[in-house]
């Protein structure tokens, strides 16, 4: 209960301070809504899972976010917006004593924009970021360079026919663990009113509407990050890496013109975890998959 206050407190208080400030840069690319201001909230967690190492380990964990978005520019051929985004991580390991006590938080500003052009669209991102553990949060003198990051994405979509396009580009950030760039590529088929299929590396994804308010979607797309992390006495630092490959299945609920909600179910594989142990040794280790829900609620303004 502690520490789901802490988190309610310190959500309500990014809030309040940028409220008026999207998501990391988007991976839907096959979407053709109109871009608008919105403000996203996500709560999720994954099951327990045992970790390969020597000694018996186990680890779970659990995601809060604010995403939100504000169009400030939009112009139909040049959309452009900014936004902020904040995600709290707790990484639960129990049976071994990690240097950090598991409270990673990420904050992000993406600017992005997307221009249009008949039968084009090219999409492009910049987000600085700072990604620390919860006594560097308390301690800013403290933030390094294996604290601040930089996330990227250009990626061109051409569409050949009122139902099919392809896209290609790039992307760079956190999403493997290590910083990481990437090709982006896929292709955008609308199969009838009801089914769009965005069948592309590594962000894949497939929806289902079944009416104006009911939807579900399959995807498949890597998670993790790097976070700078320090001792409770704050006299050593080093890194905190992880990464997976999540699969999902979400349903989503349209209540009106101005709110979604969506309850998703994901299993995480290929799970890595980099870290240092109190003892100062270094411990790289895999852990088995493991299911987790999230619950999503946004709001457009």
């Amino acid at each position: 209960m502690k520490y789901c206050g802490q988190m309610l407190t310190t959500m309500l208080t990014v809030f309040g301070l940028f409220a008026a400030m999207p998501l990391q840069a988007n991976t839907n690319y096959c979407s053709k809504s109109t871009a608008r201001n919105f403000i996203h909230a996500k709560l999720g967690r994954v099951d327990q899972a045992r970790l390969d190492t020597p000694a018996p380990a186990q680890v779970e964990t659990s995601i809060n976010e604010i995403n939100s978005l504000w169009v400030f520019d939009r112009d139909p051929q040049h959309t452009k917006s900014i936004g902020f985004n904040f995600r709290y991580s707790i990484v639960d390991l129990e049976s071994i004593d990690a240097m950090t006590n598991g409270h990673l938080h990420t904050w992000d500003f993406p600017f992005q924009g997307r221009l249009s052009n008949i039968d084009s669209e090219l999409f492009y991102d910049i987000t600085p970021a700072i990604s620390v553990s919860s006594n560097v949060l308390k301690n800013p003198e403290l933030i390094g360079s294996d604290g601040l990051q930089l996330y990227t994405s250009l990626v061109y979509k051409k569409n050949t026919s009122v139902n099919t396009a392809w896209f290609l580009g790039f992307r760079s950030d956190h999403r493997f663990g290590s910083y990481k760039a990437y090709p982006v590529v896929g292709v955008c088929i609308q199969a009838a009113n009801d089914w769009i299929l965005q069948l592309a590396l590594p962000d894949f994804s497939i929806q289902r509407r079944f009416n104006r308010r009911f939807s579900l979607e399959l995807f498949v797309e890597p998670v993790g990050n790097q976070w700078q992390v320090f001792s409770k006495d704050k006299t050593r630092e080093s890194n905190f890496i992880y990464d997976a490959m999540m699969t999902g299945l979400a349903a989503k609920w349209r209540i009106d013109n101005s709110m979604n909600v969506s309850l998703a179910m994901q299993n995480q594989t290929n799970r890595r975890f980099s870290f240092v142990l109190d003892n100062n040794s270094f411990v790289e280790s895999e852990a088995e998959s493991a299911r987790g829900l999230v619950v999503t609620a946004e709001f457009w303004f």
